[in-house]
């Protein structure tokens, strides 16, 4: 399937069998996800934690990533 977060808060989530999801429920499902591929415990929890402080802290900053690094 495909799965993307647009924005705070938001996402869309296409599944193979043709469920879609879009808003909150489709960003927490891609947290989810992003979060049960990561391999190892403190991986996980450390990802978790980090994406919770910015999601709750909201600094209004842009973290875009394009491309590769130089």
């Amino acid at each position: 399937g495909i799965v993307a977060t647009i924005g705070r808060g938001g996402g869309v989530v296409q599944l193979p069998r043709g469920l879609k999801l879009k808003g909150f429920l489709a960003w927490v499902a891609w947290v989810a996800l992003h979060i049960v591929t990561l391999t190892g415990q403190r991986n996980r929890l450390a990802t978790l934690e980090n994406l919770s402080v910015r999601y709750l802290a909201g600094t209004g900053r842009l973290n875009v990533i394009v491309g590769d690094p130089p």
